[in-house]
């Protein structure tokens, strides 16, 4: 399945760009204005086969707060987070990567969202680091209503950009014991889940994403060297944090950090699992796969 990126672009729903530096900010920022949609945020609850929530969840922000005009890179994603872009005499090359992928990430609420009401979000670079080889760009985000000036959110993602041909590998193992917690129960298993192609696509569009990993599989397999598409890494933290609503203590959770650990495929059968952390007192969650349970896709701790 091919799609132009602009389509993808088109089909999604985009925030307003207020502008693109912000003043008294020394670093570059991005200013978008958005309102959480019912609506908007039922698409995907449905794609996940689950009910719109009352309230939006810790990570439904993902779907709000895109600008669509933003410039594209050639493989499709938004070239102003490129490293060549932010830090042009340490990578003068205007691609400079093979590959881009969603690498980690954390999200605090501290004043629950609203549907309907509108919030800015603030978005700056943090930090631009090369760590063996490849190159992290962090970036940090700030849901604030101009209402009671006041921020509701604060959001932290990581991408990595690096050179290296993709790599079947399995992960290491977290059954009880892993990390260093010899005192963690064996997981339980929440639930299943296959994505399928067009799951991917209509996620794509949810959040306005036009990397073309996922939805160009002849650009996939012979530019970057997947044997697939990928199913979004967003879209795996969604999936851990909506799981993790589910079976935690009723309210849902503050804080959660999460992080990727290999790439998925459309049609990979998996199932989210759970297990206590004894030593940090925290709940993590994670997303293996069903018939490889070494192979792990990612992992999302509940911090509060």
């Amino acid at each position: 399945m091919t799609l132009p990126a602009r389509t993808l672009l088109r089909l999604s729903r985009p925030a307003r760009t207020l502008h693109t530096h912000a003043p008294g900010i020394p670093a570059p920022a991005l200013l978008t204005q958005d309102a959480p949609s019912r609506f908007h945020i039922a698409k995907l609850y449905a794609l996940l086969g689950r009910p719109a929530p009352a309230t939006p969840g810790i990570t439904d922000h993902l779907l709000h707060f895109h600008a669509a005009d933003r410039p594209l890179s050639p493989d499709g994603y938004y070239s102003d987070v490129t490293p060549g872009a932010l830090d042009p005499q340490r990578f003068p090359q205007p691609q400079g990567f093979r590959r881009r992928l969603w690498a980690r990430g954390s999200v605090r609420v501290r004043h629950p969202l609203q549907y309907g009401r509108t919030y800015t979000c603030l978005e700056r670079v943090r930090s631009v680091r090369r760590y063996r080889g490849d190159t992290f760009v962090s970036t940090q985000r700030e849901l604030v209503s101009l209402d009671d000036q006041r921020t509701h959110l604060v959001e932290e993602r990581t991408l990595v950009y690096t050179d290296s041909l993709p790599e079947e590998r399995e992960s290491p193992p977290v059954q009880g014991g892993g990390d260093g917690d010899s005192a963690a129960p064996p997981p339980r298993v929440l639930g299943q889940h296959t994505f399928s192609d067009l799951d991917v696509v209509r996620y794509a569009q949810l959040t306005c994403n036009p990397h073309r990993i996922h939805w160009d599989r002849a650009y996939a397999q012979a530019v970057e060297g997947y044997a697939d598409l990928l199913v979004p890494g967003p879209l795996t933290a969604q999936l851990l944090a909506l799981y993790a609503g589910d079976c935690g203590s009723g309210a849902p959770p503050r804080a959660v950090a999460y992080r990727s650990t290999h790439y998925a495929h459309p049609g990979t059968p998996l199932e989210v699992c759970e297990r206590a952390l004894p030593l940090t007192d925290t709940r993590q969650l994670f997303l293996r796969d069903r018939l490889r349970p070494a192979r792990v896709y990612a992992v999302l701790d509940v911090l509060e």
